[in-house]
């Protein structure tokens, strides 16, 4: 077997592989492309955090919203019921 003078883990898991592929290393397991998939994926990972980020500021206005819309329809429920109560009122004197 080879001497070799490894310096990086990448190197070492290159040697790794040749010995235990004989050579014929698939090139999407070579350091230098895993290295650039890593990078890749931290940035579609930043992406990712940014959308999440843009999806619940959204779902607070949303809801800020909804809430606002239920005290107006609870007001409105409460003037109807109102209403509804003098015109009874009304008839019930007359």
């Amino acid at each position: 077997m080879k001497t070799h003078k490894i310096k990086k883990a990448s190197q070492a898991l290159t040697i790794i592989l040749e010995h235990y592929l004989e050579g014929n290393i698939p090139i999407e397991v070579m350091p230098e492309n895993l290295e650039q998939e890593v990078k890749q994926l931290k940035v579609k990972a930043t992406e990712i955090d940014g959308l999440e980020a843009a999806v619940a500021e959204q779902q607070r206005e949303f809801n800020d919203e909804i809430n606002s819309l239920r005290t107006e329809i609870d007001g409105l429920r409460q003037a109807l019921i109102n209403a509804g109560l003098s015109s009874l009122r009304e008839r019930v004197e007359a």
